[in-house]
């Protein structure tokens, strides 16, 4: 079980949930504030083998960036 990926989620970014997943074998770390999208690029990132995989992981992007997007899908559905 040592091979399977494990991606933390947390609806927390303080110090002591930093510290604590520090101390934890994991692959990731996601707000569960993130979209969905944010979370499959976790999964295809650890399920591509590690010599094909990217060398920087998915990054979280800003708050701003989200709610643009949001607003122009909510506005391309219309």
């Amino acid at each position: 079980h040592q091979s399977i990926p494990f991606i933390f989620v947390s609806g927390f970014k303080d110090q002591n949930t930093l510290n604590a997943i520090s101390k934890t074998k994991n692959d990731g770390f996601i707000l569960k504030d993130q979209p969905l999208s944010f979370l499959k690029e976790w999964i295809r990132y650890l399920l591509t083998p590690p010599d094909r995989r990217p060398n920087i992981p998915p990054v979280e992007k800003s708050d701003a960036v989200y709610k643009r997007t949001r607003d122009e899908s909510y506005h391309r559905r219309r």
